[in-house]
C-alpha cells in the first residue's frame, strides 16, 4: 500500500481539524458572551418584573 504524502495529510486532516476547532471556539465564545449578557440583564431586574 502506498504511503500518503505529508501534503495530503495536511490538506485532508490538519486543515479541516483546525477549521472545525475555530468554528467550535467561535460558537462557544459568542454563546457564552450572549449567555452572560442575558444573565446580568436578568440579575439587574427587580423580582416580579
Amino acid at each position: 500500500m502506498l504511503e500518503p504524502s505529508p501534503v495530503l495529510l495536511l490538506i485532508y486532516v490538519v486543515i479541516p481539524a483546525l477549521l472545525s476547532a475555530l468554528v467550535l471556539y467561535a460558537v462557544v465564545r459568542f454563546g457564552v458572551k450572549h449567555g452572560m449578557r442575558a444573565y446580568y440583564s436578568e440579575v439587574g431586574r427587580k423580582p416580579g418584573d
